[in-house]
């Protein structure tokens, strides 16, 4: 393999790895504030419980974990490096 084809495989799976965290990070997020706003002792309290202990918005930074190798800018893949 030569060094492109090396740093577009490592790319590739450093953002496969970073969709597979966003994703179910997203996911747990969204469940965790269903059960929140279902429970009437909750009304008016922030959570501060679970995922939301960290990030105050859990579900958005899960998105934008998952979805940004979309955008991110990848190594050119060069017609000389393929042998």
């Amino acid at each position: 393999m030569s060094g492109g084809s090396v740093l577009l495989a490592t790319a590739g799976f450093a953002f496969g790895a970073m969709f597979a965290v966003g994703i179910p990070f997203e996911s747990v997020g969204d469940r965790q504030l269903a059960r929140c706003k279902a429970n009437p002792a909750q009304r008016g309290r922030v959570i501060d419980r679970g995922l939301w202990r960290y990030p105050r918005h859990p579900r958005c930074c899960g998105d934008c974990v998952a979805w940004f190798p979309q955008r991110a800018p990848l190594p050119s893949h060069r017609p000389e490096d393929v042998r």
